[in-house]
Formats: structure tokens, C-alpha cells, sequence
């Protein structure tokens, strides 16, 4: 195979090699562009590694744009003019039945220190033989536990996962998540006591390798008995042995360790961003900003600390989730999992990595050991997940209440952690995570919110309103944004992509039922979306902007009431810039920290501008000709909606004017080295 050398400005721009004295900027990387027929996509494989790393079998994640895979194509690895082996495991469709993610699995060969292999997707004949045998690789995989407190007390059990294996593999149904000629995977979980379940991935390759993905899972709810575990583990593959000491582990958490025959190098696979943006899987960033280098040197600092990638570690993730102010982890995707889309730079990716394994300690994983459900009100019809949930509060309650107390989930203020390494790796384990903390937003919500019309009683055909115009608005767009991922990105015919998918499109259709309500009360700024901040006659900018993002995302993903709802609330989008011109309203309080919305005497909504601008400005909140109440990231969260607009409408001539007028503003935090130190929010057409 060719080896492709790229020159020092790709080692640069990838974020391996050369000093950090040459490094001022990390650009997206130069990935081989299509040049032939049937080409898709371009990725690199780089050792970011100060040694050579061995030769091994990779899987990682693609996504397609719609109509450009069809399930039955076979594809190859193009490097110069040979062709590598790929296995192309399809994990998502669109709606025309073609590719929209897939699980791409192919050889890595070894790479020196620094080293990069560039190779090319294209349609080719399909990988030769038969799908790998896990019966006949026959792993030997065992987890002795010695649990020294638990709901059922102390004991010490050795769990065999192999066996377990190859009686699921003679069963006849095995779940696989990976079955070709190159590598198999399949999923066997055991029970070991209360609600703690052991869960493994097994993978064998080609060569006769195997890996493992063994999972600690502390996560089954409603049952009878649950509760916190105290243990030690040692997980032994095939005569490799991993140990496990002083792991306390409570209700609801999660967490995994891989093991590898042969080893498990560590290979940085750099994929085309430009592509995921018009596959529509993520936003639409700006690719020729660039992050500087210091942001990434503080992601090194986090890695460096005490405990990083341990069990059940935070990693960086604020774990009292209330906590407001300029958070990494607030954002359409967490600052540290957009730096990592914008450069595929190891140190961002190790770090998006360990924050989407933090998504198992965070107590939000609860999955129904009937049916093996991540737990929804589809199947436990007005469930309310907070400790304020039972009988007393006329809702069903959790059987045990987690006895946590390092995190403090909220919905309002909950980071994206698992979309991003999903996309990325296409590992069930990062799947796992995302479909868990959307379960939990509908879970964790009100009843009394989420069962409309209010006051009706809850049953699972109305139990689904996460858009409900009484929560925060903030709360509404994160739970929304976690809710469209996962049933765009879920597995065909799993539970969970259907019924979030299903959700999503209810929320959004739901929506657009309501604006002839936001227009007759809203007027000229409609539409924004109740309830205001902090609940009385004012309301949050960058809160609206929050869920106009998720609106955008929604959008870009192909729901067509979201798209509607996008058009709908362009009035509140544009004019607030006073767009169309003579509206009456200030822009430089387009952005401002709040607006007065309501006329405190009548109770009624300002329906003009004008009536928006006189109310703020007596109350107190009014930019004036300057940005006293723009000093946070309100500017740039406007600029990402104009941005996200027009990526959906690109000929909106009014979000155009109102971008333009922005960017020429001088608002704070939306000049190119504020978006360099913190690309979040640095959207685009």
C-alpha cells in the first residue's frame, strides 16, 4: 500500500507534529478530495503517537449525504492507485432507504511517530469471503467481581462473557452490531445482581483478533431492588488482564473498559468536516477561522489532571449542572467536541472522547430490564424522574432514587456529550450514551407539562411534549437537540431511533400548530417561544437563540415542520436587527442580556417593536448606542442563528441583511480571535 507523505502543513494543520512555537492556528485538516469515479469521501489515519504504532484493524464512523450510498454498495479504501479492503456496516438510513451512517472498518497498517495515511471512499467491489465467525474465534472473556457492599450485600461472582457468547451466537438471534468479512461484533449482557448487568461488545477480525468493549452497567430502573455497588474487577480477554480497584459505583452509572489482543494503538481518524456539514449532521461551522493552539494546550491541562479517564470521571464536565456563566460544555455541541470537528485534533478528540464515556457517571442512564428499553413515558406513561416524583406529586417515581452526589443533572443546562463521539466512532457504547440522556430529558420533565393539552390524564400517546412552552426555553432546546439526534442518528429497527425520531417530528408538527397562537399574541416580533426569562415580563435573547440553533439543526436534518417553525420565527430572527428597516427597534439590543416583552399593567405582550424597545429601554436593559448588556457570548449565539438560517435558506435576503449589519457592528466576542480562542458558536451560512 502508499504510504501518502503530507508535508509539514498538514502536521500542522492536523494537530501532530512540529513545535507549539510554529503552531499559532490548527486548521481543518487537508483530507484527499474525490478525483475518480465512484469516489465519496476523503479520511486520514494519523499516529499522533511519539512511536510507531502497530499495524491493526480500525472501525470508525461515516456519515452520507441523502442518495449518495445505497445499502448493497460495497466500498473500498483508495490510496493512490491501490485499493484497501472496507467493511461498510449500514447504522442509519434516510428516508429514501440509502446510507446516512454507516460503520466503516478497515486495516490500518503501521504508522511511524507522527506518521498520517490519506485514503479515499469509493464504490468498488465488495471485501471477499465470509462474514468472521464468532463461534469459531470462540473468545474466552470472564469479569471476576469482588463486591464488597451492594443492595443484596458482599459477594464475589465471576461472570463468563464468552460462554455467554456462544450461547446467544447458537440461540440463533444474536445481536450484532458489526457482521462482515472483516470483523464481527455482537452484544451479550448478563445480570449480576440488583441493578447492576454486565454488557459486552465482542468483536473478532480477519486475522483471528478480538476486542472487547466490556461495559459495568448499574443502570436497570423500576425493579424491585436497586442501589450503589462497591467493588473491584478484573476483566481477563483471552489471557490479557485488566484490574479494577476501589470502583464505587451508584444507580444509574455506566461505565466501559476495552481490551485488545495485539493491542489497540492509538490512531486519530481525521474525517472531511466540509462533508459532515452537507451531510447536514452537524452545523455548519466556519471552516477557515481556525483554533488557536492555546485551546487545545488547555485541553492537554484537563487530560494531565488527576483521575482523567478513570471510571466514572467528570473529565472537564461541569458536575453541577445549574451552574450558569460561560461553561465549555453549554452549546449546540460542547466547545471541546467543536474544536475537535473544526481541527480533528487528537488532544480535542481524547478529551470528546472521555466526556462522552462521562455520560455513563452522570445518574441519567436508567434502561427497563423487561424489554431492555432506555426508560420513556412510551412505556411507564407519566414517570417523573426527579426526586419530587411519586405518589405524592400524582406521577409514578423511580423505585430507588440514585444516592449520588457529585452531579447534579439539569435539563437546562445539560451538555451534548455523546453525538459528537458517536459520529466520530460509530461505537454502540457512545449510542448507548446518547439514546440514555435523551430518555432521560422526557423522563426527568414534568408530567404536568409534558401530558397537553394540560391537565389531561398521561398516557404514552400524549406523554411526549418536551416542546410545551412552560419549561425554560433552554430546557426545551437542549432536550430537543439530544431527542432529534438520536432518532436521526439511531439504529434501524431499535426502540429508540423509531420512538425519539417519532417524538421529534410530534414536537416539531406540534409546533407549528401553535404559531397562529404566537402570532395573534406576539404580533410583529413573533415568533418567539414562552416562557420568558427570569418569568416575568422579560425574555432572554440567547436563551430563543438557543432553540432557534436546535431549530436550524432540526432543519438541516430534514424535518419539515421545523423547517416551518424556522420560517415562522424569522419576524423575532430579523427583526429584532431592525430588519426589515424602520421597525423601531434598537439592534444593538438585538443581542442584548434581556428585552421587555410585556406591558407589566395590562399583562399583554409588546405586538411592535417600537412597544419592545420603549419597554426596555424604561426598564432599564437598553445596549443604547453601545454593548453594556453584551458582554457574554448573547452576539455571537445571534450571529450562529443568522448563520444557521441562511444555511437553510441561503437566497433569506432579510437574515442576510441582518448577518451583514451584525458583523459590521463591533458587538463583542464575534471578531475572528474571539472565535479562534472559542469556535462554539462561530455558525455560518
Amino acid at each position: 500500500m502508499k504510504m501518502i507523505a503530507f508535508a509539514a502543513a498538514l502536521a500542522i494543520a492536523g494537530g501532530a507534529g512540529g513545535t507549539a512555537a510554529a503552531q499559532t492556528l490548527v486548521m481543518p485538516p487537508a483530507v484527499p478530495q474525490p478525483s475518480e469515479t465512484g469516489d465519496l469521501v476523503g479520511f486520514i489515519l494519523q499516529n499522533p503517537g511519539t512511536a510507531a504504532s502497530a499495524a491493526h484493524w480500525i472501525t470508525f464512523g461515516q456519515v452520507f449525504p441523502i442518495g449518495a450510498v445505497a445499502p448493497t454498495d460495497a466500498l473500498a479504501a483508495r490510496e493512490g492507485t491501490a485499493n484497501r479492503a472496507v467493511q461498510m456496516d449500514v447504522l442509519a438510513t434516510h428516508p429514501d432507504g440509502s446510507v446516512r451512517f454507516a460503520a466503516i472498518t478497515t486495516f490500518c497498517p503501521g504508522l511511524a511517530a507522527g506518521g498520517s495515511l490519506g485514503g479515499m471512499l469509493t464504490v468498488r467491489s465488495a471485501a471477499a469471503g465470509a462474514p468472521v465467525n464468532l463461534a469459531t474465534l470462540a473468545p474466552k472473556l470472564t469479569v471476576t467481581l469482588t463486591v464488597t457492599g451492594s443492595p443484596t450485600g458482599a459477594f464475589t461472582q465471576t461472570i463468563d462473557l464468552g460462554a455467554a457468547l456462544q450461547a446467544s451466537l447458537a440461540s440463533g438471534s444474536p445481536d450484532y452490531w458489526l457482521q462482515g468479512p472483516l470483523a464481527t461484533e455482537a452484544r451479550v449482557d448478563v445480570p449480576v445482581s440488583s441493578s447492576l448487568h454486565l454488557t459486552a461488545d465482542i468483536t473478532g477480525y480477519k486475522n483471528g483478533l478480538i476486542a472487547a468493549d466490556v461495559q459495568f452497567n448499574n443502570d436497570i430502573a423500576m425493579a424491585k431492588t436497586g442501589g450503589s455497588f462497591s467493588y473491584s474487577a478484573v476483566v481477563t480477554l483471552n489471557g490479557k488482564v485488566q484490574n479494577f480497584a476501589n470502583i464505587a459505583q451508584d444507580q444509574y452509572q455506566d461505565w466501559h473498559a476495552r481490551l485488545a489482543m495485539g493491542g489497540d494503538p492509538v490512531i486519530n481518524v481525521q474525517h472531511d468536516v466540509a462533508y459532515l456539514e452537507r451531510s447536514n449532521a452537524i452545523l455548519t461551522y466556519d471552516l477557515t477561522t481556525g483554533v488557536d493552539v492555546s485551546t487545545l494546550q488547555g485541553y492537554v491541562a484537563v487530560e494531565q489532571t488527576a483521575g482523567f479517564g478513570a471510571p466514572l470521571a467528570a473529565n472537564g464536565v461541569t458536575t453541577f449542572m445549574p451552574t450558569t456563566g460561560g461553561r465549555g460544555d453549554i452549546g449546540y455541541t460542547t466547545q471541546y467536541d467543536t474544536v475537535w470537528l473544526l481541527t480533528q485534533d487528537q488532544r480535542a478528540a481524547t478529551l470528546g472522547l472521555a466526556q462522552g464515556d462521562t455520560g455513563g457517571a452522570v445518574p441519567w442512564n436508567m434502561k427497563l430490564a423487561n424489554n431492555g428499553h432506555w426508560m420513556t413515558p412510551h412505556d411507564v406513561p407519566d414517570i417523573w424522574s426527579n426526586f419530587s416524583g411519586g405518589p405524592g406529586s400524582y406521577t409514578t417515581g423511580l423505585t430507588q432514587f440514585t444516592a449520588n452526589t457529585v452531579w447534579t443533572p439539569d435539563p437546562a443546562h445539560q451538555p451534548n456529550l455523546a453525538y459528537v463521539p458517536y459520529l466520530m466512532t460509530a461505537s454502540r457504547w457512545y449510542l448507548d450514551r446518547l439514546n440514555a440522556e435523551a430518555a432521560w430529558d422526557m423522563t426527568f420533565d414534568w408530567p404536568g407539562v409534558r401530558c397537553l393539552p394540560a391537565g389531561a390524564t398521561c398516557t404514552a400517546s400524549n406523554d411526549w411534549h418536551i416542546l410545551n412552552m412552560q419549561d425554560q426555553v433552554r430546557q426545551q432546546a437542549w432536550s430537543s437537540r439530544e431527542i432529534q439526534e438520536a432518532g436521526w442518528i439511531g439504529r434501524p429497527g431499535s426502540f429508540e431511533a423509531g420512538y425519539f425520531a417519532q417524538v421529534a417530528a410530534d414536537d416539531w408538527s406540534w409546533l407549528v400548530s401553535e404559531i397562529p397562537t404566537l402570532n395573534a399574541a406576539e404580533g410583529t416580533p413573533s415568533a418567539w417561544l414562552p416562557a420568558p426569562f427570569p418569568y416575568d415580563t422579560r425574555i432572554a435573547p440567547w436563551e430563543e437563540d438557543y432553540f432557534s440553533g436546535v431549530v436550524v439543526l432540526a432543519s438541516r436534518m430534514g424535518d419539515a415542520n421545523a423547517q416551518k417553525v424556522l420560517t415562522a420565527m424569522l419576524g423575532w430572527n430579523v427583526g429584532r436587527f431592525n430588519v426589515p428597516n424602520s421597525l423601531g427597534m434598537n439592534p444593538n439590543d438585538g443581542c442584548a442580556y434581556q428585552l421587555d416583552i410585556q406591558n407589566a399593567a395590562t399583562g399583554k405582550y409588546y405586538t411592535t417593536w417600537a412597544g419592545i424597545e420603549a419597554g426596555t429601554i424604561a426598564s432599564g436593559w437598553s445596549n443604547g448606542t453601545g454593548w453594556s448588556w453584551s458582554g457574554g457570548d448573547y452576539c455571537a449565539l445571534a450571529r450562529a442563528v443568522l448563520g444557521g438560517i441562511l444555511s437553510v435558506q441561503p437566497t433569506n435576503t432579510e437574515a442576510q441583511q441582518a448577518l451583514t449589519w451584525l458583523n459590521g457592528s463591533g458587538a463583542p466576542f464575534i471578531d475572528q480571535a474571539s472565535f479562534q480562542a472559542d469556535p462554539t458558536f462561530n455558525v455560518v451560512p
